[in-house]
Order: C-alpha cells, then sequence, then structure tokens
C-alpha cells in the first residue's frame, strides 16, 4: 500500500500544510517530552510551598519552551 501526498506550495494554506507535515515527527517528538519527561519531573514526591507556585508554572513553561527548540519547534510558525 502506498500513499502519495501533493501539495500547492504556491497556496498558502497548503504550503502551511506542507509545513506541518514536515514538522509531524518533531511535535511528535516534543509532545513526548513534555508529557512524560518534564510531567515526571514535576510530579515525583513534588511538594510545593504556596508562595513558590507561580516560579514553579515558571520553570514548567521554560521547560517546555527548551523543549520546543530542541526539537525546532516553532508554534508561531506553524499556527
Amino acid at each position: 500500500m502506498k500513499a502519495k501526498l501533493e501539495f500547492n506550495l504556491d497556496d498558502p494554506d497548503d504550503a502551511l500544510r506542507h509545513k506541518l507535515m514536515l514538522k509531524s515527527n518533531d511535535m511528535s517528538n516534543a509532545l513526548w517530552e513534555i508529557t512524560y519527561t518534564i510531567r515526571r519531573k514535576y510530579t515525583r514526591n513534588f511538594v510545593m510551598p504556596k508562595e513558590d507556585y507561580y516560579d514553579v508554572i515558571d520553570d514548567i513553561f521554560k521547560d517546555i519552551n527548551e523543549v520546543l527548540e530542541c526539537t525546532r519547534i516553532d508554534l508561531d510558525e506553524l499556527l
């Protein structure tokens, strides 16, 4: 069984779909890292004083952004 995808790269919508298709493996890797690695980091024996709540949220988003940078995912470019 074979599948052939065709995109008209002159059409902006088709060009975006093509870019999304090319980045799908990187996006899958990024989601796996976010789901398993970062989640594990923040749920294992994690006790947080209430006053540190916003710092922890910032740390989580920094970790997510680091994963996105490492997998070369630019959400602004893809959405």
